[in-house]
C-alpha cells in the first residue's frame, strides 16, 4: 500500500510527499527493532532473575550441607585428639563405652556433594549468557570446580575408610556394641554383643596410635576443603543476593 503511494506521489512528482512517506516508513522499522529488542532484553532479564533465585536456593542448600559437615567434622577432630591423649597413657582412663563412642568415629565420612541443579540448567541449556554480572559467572564457575577437587579428596578419604579404617575395627573390637551410637531409632535393634569391645587393651598399643594419627590428619585435610568451601559459598551467596536487590 505504502509502495503503491509512493509510486502515485513518483508519478506526480510530488517529491516532498514521497521523502516524508519514506521518512514514516525508516521511523516504523527501526521502532519496530527497537520494540523487539526491547521485549527480548525484558525476557532475558526476567529469565536471568529467575535463574538467580535458584542459584540463591541451591547455595543456601550447600550450605546447610557444609554446616553439616563441618559439625561432623569437629566432631571425629575432637574424638581423634582424645583416643591419642588416651593412647598415650600406660592405662587409658575413660571408661570402655566412651572409648567404643569416640572410636566410632573412624566410621565417619564426612562426604560434601554440592547442589548443582540451577548451575546444570544454566550450562546444560546455553543460557549461562543471561548472568550478566561477570563477577557471578567467574565465581560459579570457580565454584563448581573447586567441588570437583573436593570430591576427588573425598573419594581418596572413602578408599583410606575402607582399606584402613573398617578392618581395624573389624579386627580389633565388638562392632554390635561399637555401632550403637550410630543405630537410628527407626532400624531394627540388634541382639546384645556377646562380649566386651575389649578396648581398653588396644588403646595403648603403637597400632592404636598410629591409626588414631592418621584418620586425625585425613579429617584435618577434608575440614579444612570444607571451610574454604563455605567460605567461597558465602562470597557468592552475597554477590547473588546483591544482584537481586540491585
Amino acid at each position: 500500500m505504502i509502495l503503491s503511494r509512493v509510486r502515485s506521489l513518483a508519478e506526480g512528482q510530488n517529491w516532498g510527499s514521497i521523502v516524508l512517506d519514506l521518512f514514516i516508513v525508516i521511523i516504523g522499522f527501526f521502532s519496530g527493532l527497537q520494540i523487539d529488542e526491547w521485549w527480548q532484553n525484558n525476557q532475558d532479564s526476567e529469565k536471568e532473575t529467575a535463574y538467580i533465585l535458584e542459584l540463591i536456593e541451591d547455595f543456601d542448600g550447600n550450605r546447610e550441607l557444609l554446616e553439616t559437615m563441618l559439625a561432623e567434622g569437629d566432631l571425629v577432630l575432637n574424638d581423634m585428639i582424645t583416643l591419642a591423649e588416651q593412647g598415650n597413657l600406660e592405662t587409658p582412663t575413660l571408661p570402655p563405652e566412651e572409648l567404643d563412642e569416640k572410636l566410632s568415629s573412624l566410621q565417619s565420612m564426612a562426604a560434601f556433594i554440592p547442589i548443582t541443579r540451577a548451575y546444570d540448567s544454566l550450562t546444560g541449556s546455553g543460557e549461562l549468557r543471561l548472568i550478566t554480572n561477570r563477577e557471578i559467572k567467574t565465581g560459579l564457575a570457580d565454584y563448581y570446580s573447586f567441588a570437583k577437587m573436593i570430591e576427588l579428596v573425598q573419594a581418596t578419604h572413602e578408599m583410606q575408610l575402607v582399606q584402613t579404617f573398617l578392618p581395624y575395627l573389624s579386627e580389633n573390637v565388638e562392632f554390635a556394641r561399637l555401632m550403637v551410637s550410630w543405630q537410628d531409632e527407626e532400624d531394627y535393634p540388634l541382639p546384645e554383643p556377646k562380649a566386651s569391645s575389649g578396648v581398653e587393651l588396644i588403646v595403648p598399643t603403637q597400632k592404636f596410635r598410629n591409626i588414631v594419627t592418621e584418620k586425625y590428619y585425613a579429617m584435618r585435610d577434608i575440614f579444612a576443603l570444607h571451610t574454604s568451601m563455605m567460605e567461597i559459598n558465602d562470597e557468592i551467596l552475597a554477590l547473588l543476593r546483591a544482584e537481586i536487590d540491585a
